[in-house]
């Protein structure tokens, strides 16, 4: 058995170990939080450059016409020969060339097309469908809604028509879509039409332009990507018009326009 002295000193042994113990681990967490804080140090002043914009691209300046075509030189796809003149610039409303239409043509550059295929939360029912043929359905509209196209698309659409409840006659939806392909679908138009409004609002892309274009005196909202979507809008004899379109040129769209604003 050990005596008091031996106890004290093994007491006193141990409390200096556990001192000397406790000082490494205050010095172990006094790096770690060192480096946390340099760590948050950096990551905050980086945010602060971000924020500062020190690196943000800047927005490129937009190509005269990203559509291309084979068939023509450059000259005549970026200026097509209908009889407009036919700007890129948004702000800046090109001068017409033509003295009986005053038309002036605008281009404005878009990221990307919306989605078509978006839901519309209508619900609209099989039995309320009134079917009607192509003369019928250009009556009801006031105009004719089918444009004239290249000659290498084909019309996909055959069914035309309103719906009306049976119940009580209530009309509650008139909007009808027009699509043509070409053989291997790598060229298309999709004509989207309702009658006393613009048809279902798949990303309104025109909503804050200030120059539109002007065809036969109608306005008329034309963009492209830099994919060679294009997209116009427009309202004509009490019908509204959105048109999309996939591997056409700007001359085949403004054929398309001019077919259906006469």
């Amino acid at each position: 058995m050990k005596n008091y002295d031996e106890l004290t000193k093994d007491l006193l042994a141990r409390r200096d170990c556990y001192i000397a113990d406790q000082k490494r681990k205050r010095k172990a967490a006094l790096r770690a939080a060192s480096s946390v804080a340099c760590v948050c140090l950096v990551v905050l002043l980086g945010f602060g450059v971000w924020k500062g914009g020190v690196f943000e691209a800047k927005t490129p300046v937009a190509s005269v016409s990203p559509i291309h075509n084979s068939d023509n030189d450059s000259t005549e796809q970026q200026t097509p020969n209908t009889g407009a003149d036919v700007s890129q610039t948004q702000n800046t409303p090109a001068p017409p060339n033509n003295a009986d239409t005053q038309d002036q043509i605008h281009f404005q550059e878009i990221e990307a097309l919306p989605n078509t295929q978006s839901k519309m939360f209508i619900a609209l029912m099989t039995g309320d469908f009134i079917s009607m043929t192509r003369d019928e359905i250009n009556e009801y509209y006031g105009v004719d809604i089918f444009p004239a196209v290249p000659d290498d698309l084909e019309i996909k659409t055959q069914r035309f028509g309103i719906y009306k409840r049976k119940a009580t006659g209530e009309l509650y939806y008139d909007g009808n879509r027009i699509e043509y392909v070409n053989a291997d679908s790598s060229r298309g138009v999709s004509v989207n039409v309702d009658k006393d409004c613009m048809p279902f609002d798949f990303g309104n892309l025109f909503a804050d332009i200030q120059t539109r274009s002007v065809i036969h005196g109608v306005e008329v909202g034309i963009g492209q990507t830099p994919y060679g979507e294009l997209y116009a809008e427009f309202k004509y004899q009490n019908t509204g018009f959105r048109i999309f379109t996939h591997g056409l040129t700007a001359k085949e769209l403004l054929g398309i326009l001019n077919s259906i604003i006469k």
